[in-house]
């Protein structure tokens, strides 16, 4: 895409894997980070399995995947 993306992410909720999608992230200090498809054991949502490693690394990655609970802004999703 040609466009820059920007993501201003405020409040609680999910669509983490729409804003790892995003160039830029912006997060309120408030935000409740949240994919609810690891909840009932599914691979994952909007993509997060395929962005996410490419954005913190796999191995930070997999931990979050295999710990996910609502995160407070994490600080290697946020950059």
């Amino acid at each position: 895409m040609s466009q820059l993306s920007i993501a201003a992410i405020n409040g609680a909720g999910a669509g983490f894997g729409w804003s790892c999608g995003c160039d830029l992230r912006v997060a309120a200090r408030s935000v409740m980070l949240n994919t609810a498809f690891l909840n009932i054991a599914v691979a994952g949502d909007m993509g997060l399995p395929w962005l996410l490693p490419r954005l913190v690394g796999a191995a930070k990655a997999r931990e979050a995947f295999g710990t996910f609970v609502e995160k407070r802004k994490p600080k290697a999703a946020c950059r």
